[in-house]
């Protein structure tokens, strides 16, 4: 499936959040972003580790690299990830901007 993402960009930016609601729960979240067939072009590495948290929201950003000569899809390859505390808490990773090459 397209993502509408314009080929003449030079980098896309992916929002890393995690909305945590509880005492003493952990939110855990390795995961490996790049565009699909850039594996040589780079790769925005996310070690996102909270311990022991209590009702709090993480928000960060990391740039994607971004061929124009491929295609238009992202890979998000969960390494690891580990989350207690209840049902109430959560990670949200999206496309929120990009860098024009």
């Amino acid at each position: 499936r397209s993502s509408g993402i314009n080929a003449e960009y030079g980098a896309v930016i992916v929002q890393v959040y995690c909305n945590f609601w509880n005492l003493d729960g952990h939110a855990y979240l390795n995961v490996d972003i790049q565009q699909e067939g850039n594996e040589e072009g780079g790769v925005a590495s996310v070690e996102n580790t909270h311990y022991n948290v209590y009702a709090n929201t993480f928000y960060y950003e990391v740039m994607v690299p971004w061929d124009s000569t491929l295609g238009d899809k992202l890979v998000f390859a969960v390494k690891s990830s580990y989350q207690t505390g209840g049902d109430r808490n959560w990670y949200r990773l999206r496309v929120v901007g990009y860098i024009m090459d």
